[in-house]
């Protein structure tokens, strides 16, 4: 019997109603289920896959075959720009190819594992041997907790020193990591190699005879032959310089730098051989894109950048189509003042180091006469800069071409953008400090304030400069009082405190206060030249005209020197 039809306008009945929407549900159901099981299986898939491509990166490497193993991690990243495995690949391969990416992949990881102080040393580590003194700062900073009490870690903190021309903090960390290790060869070679540059001949002599010993074992000899040989450099010793390098030149243990360590000798001293060394080391160098870079970056550095360019387009095209190749092929085109010549190189991007490509086509415009687009193209390469590592490279090309408001500019970005930007305002200070560029002290000292409110250096420096340049004096006046009652004894305070009452005034105050320093404290001439100005100020003409007399070699800020010229002229007012 066929089924009647609905009738229109009549309802069916519930259960017939219950069971399609049981049916509509089911069905939802199940749809949900299969796009579930979809999704799933394709991020299983994503994740096997990503896990694969990294474990043949991993076995390219070992092998040795670089190219194949970062085609694979960046198919990697591709999938997944957070990868960490890929990401360490990556830094692996570059770091052992002796390229400057090293630092940006090392940085990477440690960005994606922030809390790992193993992934931190590394960064710094490697940012150190490429010269990334921003880089290998933060590094530094992100070590925490019991990994700050290693020996690694005061290895890398005396790098950092030495790097930053601390000598006494060099060796104090070198020291500590030797009182860890006590028989380890290489923290003992490091803090020989401070001490070898000690003012002390004995303390010198000791540590000259340590590196020798050191150099006979197998296992630091070359950690200790680098120590002789910049010892040897830096004494002039032309003997024992060329002894030196020609020992690391033939170890085959020795990577490429050791080998330009004889090229150096032999053109600082003009030796024959010199040539031939260089045709040599051009040959070895000539398939393998970190050696080009290492050797080119010599080269430039030595006014042999036209040589340089020559040699390099005798190259193979994969090995010029490498970011580090590229890099410094472009700065021999700078030093070589080939502006066409630097924008057509630079007119195909660089992958991880676009910023810096960009950078050297505002170069280009520049001096081909375009401010419009080289400030455009400037700007555009900062914001490409997407970590320290990229914007320390920025940095440094700003600072060898001579663009100061643009690095200051860069180091302003880098402070805002850090969360300890300590390396930052420091270098910004030093800066500053050169140029006597008080207004930009003070900024740097108010920035470092309110990072630190504990900072005495910094709330110090941010009254005396408010003080000098008349911004907001009595906030001031007091910073100063309180700084000099937390520690009466300390002559910096002292000598603020002392400022804050010149200014207000009380100069008899201000002499009595000072009087509390030691005379030799009192002739030193930057504060001589305030005591002067303070005695003047009392009416004490005749010894004002003394220590002012002593204040002639001080290095004075503009306003300090207006102070003293003033203390001058009424001196001279008041006639002899």
């Amino acid at each position: 019997m066929a089924s009647t039809p609905p009738i229109a306008g009549v309802r069916e009945p519930f259960i017939v109603r219950i069971l399609s929407l049981r049916n509509i549900v089911i069905a939802i159901g199940l749809g949900c289920v299969l796009a579930g099981l979809v999704r799933g299986a394709v991020g299983f898939y994503q994740r096997w896959r990503e896990e694969h491509l990294v474990s043949q990166a991993v076995l390219f490497m070992e092998k040795g075959d670089y190219p194949s193993a970062v085609l694979s991690a960046r198919q990697a990243l591709l999938s997944n720009p957070a990868n960490l495995g890929a990401s360490h690949v990556m830094a692996d391969v570059a770091d052992r190819m002796g390229v400057p990416e090293a630092v940006f992949w090392r940085g990477r990881t440690s960005d994606l594992n922030p809390g790992d102080s193993l992934a931190a040393m590394d960064w710094a580590s490697t940012a150190l041997r490429h010269g990334d003194i921003a880089s290998a700062d933060q590094g530094l900073q992100r070590v925490h907790g019991v990994a700050r009490k290693t020996p690694e870690y005061h290895q890398l903190a005396g790098a950092m020193a030495l790097t930053m021309k601390e000598h006494a903090l060099a060796e104090l960390h070198f020291s500590m990591a030797l009182k860890l290790q006590p028989s380890n060869r290489s923290y003992q070679i490091n803090l020989a190699t401070v001490q070898v540059g000690s003012p002390n001949p004995e303390t010198a002599g000791k540590a000259r005879h340590a590196l020798d010993q050191l150099r006979l074992d197998p296992k630091v000899r070359m950690l200790a032959l680098r120590a002789l040989l910049g010892d040897s450099l830096n004494r002039s010793d032309l003997k024992n310089s060329l002894k030196y390098a020609r020992e690391l030149k033939a170890a085959p243990e020795g990577g490429f730098r050791d080998k330009i360590s004889l090229l150096e000798v032999l053109h600082r001293w003009n030796d024959p051989e010199f040539a031939s060394c260089l045709e040599e080391l051009k040959s070895r160098a000539s398939g393998r894109p970190g050696d080009v870079y290492e050797l080119v970056s010599w080269m430039n550095g030595h006014e042999m950048s036209g040589e340089a360019l020559a040699w390099m387009r005798t190259l193979s095209p994969v090995v010029l189509a490498q970011q580090t190749a590229a890099s410094v092929m472009a700065e021999a085109y700078v030093l070589q003042k080939d502006w066409k010549g630097l924008r057509s190189l630079v007119d195909t991007p660089w992958g991880d180091l676009d910023s810096v490509r960009i950078a050297y086509q505002s170069r280009a415009s520049r001096e081909l006469d375009n401010a419009v687009a080289a400030n455009l193209q400037w700007r555009q390469a900062v914001r490409a800069a997407k970590n320290t590592s990229q914007r320390g490279m920025l940095l440094k090309l700003a600072d060898s071409w001579g663009w100061r408001i643009e690095a200051e500019d860069l180091l302003w970005e880098q402070a805002k953008a850090a969360a300890n930007p300590r390396w930052e305002l420091l270098s910004l200070y030093r800066r500053y400090r050169e140029q006597k560029n008080t207004p930009g002290m003070r900024e740097v000292s108010l920035r470092i304030v309110k990072a630190d409110p504990a900072d005495l250096i910094a709330l110090n420096n941010l009254a005396t400069f408010s003080m000098l340049l008349n911004i907001e004096r009595p906030k001031a006046y007091e910073m100063a009082r309180a700084l000099h009652e937390k520690d009466k004894s300390l002559p910096v305070p002292l000598t603020t405190h002392a400022l804050a009452l010149y200014f207000q005034g009380r100069s008899e105050e201000a002499v009595k206060l000072m009087e509390g320093l030691k005379e030799d404290q009192l002739r030193e001439p930057s504060v001589a030249a305030y005591y002067g100005v303070f005695l003047a100020g009392a009416g004490d003409n005749e010894k004002a005209l003394k220590f002012l007399d002593l204040a002639k070699t001080a290095p004075l800020l503009p306003e300090e020197a207006n102070l003293v010229d003033e203390a001058r002229r009424k001196l001279r007012s008041h006639g002899p």
